[in-house]
């Protein structure tokens, strides 16, 4: 591994301020051109996709396998989304009032809506850190 600084090895520090006081911390490797805002709808797209992999491993039993082959691995991981994908379709069919358990922000559609619902701005701000910090 070599020490030397190049544009690979170049990384981003988004730092996202929540309404409710937490910050946020993210790393990316994207491209210096990528604009900003999309490094910040990208950050705040894990949020949903890590509550899914939460959810699948504490209620469906995603981290209960205990194969041996790379299939059959497959096979338990497919079945199991399979089984979380039929879990939401019947909520939100028989769902009395829709958005009740959704996470605070985030909308059916992503990310983006989550500051228009809340009534926020987005204010986003690039800073460039010194190799020395």
């Amino acid at each position: 591994m070599s020490s030397e600084r190049t544009a690979e090895s170049e990384r981003t520090l988004l730092l996202r301020n929540d309404p409710d006081g937490q910050i946020k911390y993210a790393l990316s490797n994207a491209p210096e051109a990528e604009p900003l805002s999309e490094l910040v709808r990208v950050s705040g797209a894990r949020w949903p996709i890590e509550r899914c992999f939460e959810e699948d491993k504490s209620e469906l039993g995603l981290d209960h396998y205990e194969h041996r082959s790379w299939p059959a691995w497959h096979r338990h991981r497919r079945r199991v989304f399979l089984a979380h994908l039929f879990l939401l379709r019947l909520g939100l069919k028989y769902k009395k009032s829709p958005g009740t358990d959704a996470a605070p922000g985030a909308g059916a559609a992503g990310v983006e809506s989550a500051a228009s619902q809340a009534g926020l701005e987005l204010r986003a701000e690039v800073r460039s850190l010194s190799p020395a910090t």
